[in-house]
């Protein structure tokens, strides 16, 4: 009983962080798709920076609850405030700044009990070292293609890669420079990609002027739902995988 409670348990947990996952890499997929920046290059960079973002949520939590409350006022106060609110730059500036400025205000012991530099960095080289598997199966399948099972093959690969690497680089993040690196990056990164996802939210509402950049927030947001859903499903399995397998949550920080 006490096995099957550990494995719905890892389940479970890895289900919520490949479902931020999924969805915030079927969001900046579909976006640098859209740029030009081909399939390849796309994908290695959403992946990198999902796996950054995700391990700084659930690995650092106390930096990245911070980081969201600096995007919520930043977010919102822009869609109000702004003149112009077709462009989400300015507020990618401000959201980041202000989370680094409040990143600087952390105290030591909490930077230093979470490591938000090392949760960082050991998502952004798991979703990177990931991102080939990725790409590999675009190439072989159409069916890799669409963002419910791209989002799901590129949780497993970040979450193997992460469980491999992550005590090992987070055990090294524990120096004074890395608290206080850690604390502002994580906060400004954060900080920005809530305040980017509120911009979003209210493209969609009518708060962004222009009816052609509605139009492509709306389309960029129908993808979200399936990266979630896929990247849930996903977590899920390698959750169980892991544990079957003997590596426990406690082997491993998320």
């Amino acid at each position: 009983m006490r096995r099957l409670q550990a494995i719905a348990l890892s389940a479970l947990i890895w289900a919520l962080a490949g479902g931020v996952f999924g969805a915030v890499f079927a969001g900046l997929d579909t976006s640098f798709g859209e740029l030009g920046l081909g399939a390849q290059r796309g994908a290695a960079l959403a992946a990198a920076l999902s796996g950054a973002l995700t391990a700084s949520f659930f690995g650092a939590m106390p930096v990245a609850v911070l980081g969201t409350l600096i995007g919520v006022l930043a977010g919102i106060g822009y869609l109000i405030l702004a003149a112009d609110a077709s462009t989400p730059l300015p507020l990618l500036a401000g959201a980041s700044v202000a989370g680094a400025a409040a990143g600087l205000a952390l105290p030591g012991a909490t930077v230093l009990r979470s490591r938000p530099l090392g949760q960082a960095v050991s998502g952004l080289l798991a979703g990177a070292a990931a991102s080939p598997l990725v790409v590999l199966a675009r190439s072989t399948t159409e069916l890799a293609g669409r963002p419910i099972v791209s989002a799901a093959i590129a949780v497993v690969g970040v979450g193997l890669v992460y469980v491999a690497i992550s005590r090992f680089i987070v055990r090294r993040c524990s120096n004074r420079l890395s608290q206080r690196l850690g604390g502002p990056l994580v906060t400004a990164l954060v900080a920005a990609a809530v305040g980017l996802a509120l911009w979003l939210v209210g493209g969609t509402a009518g708060m962004v002027s222009e009816a052609a950049t509605r139009g492509d927030i709306q389309d960029l947001l129908g993808q979200i739902p399936h990266g979630l859903i896929g990247g849930a499903l996903g977590g899920a399995i390698g959750g169980i995988a892991l544990e079957m397998l003997g590596i426990q949550l406690g082997a491993y920080h998320l």
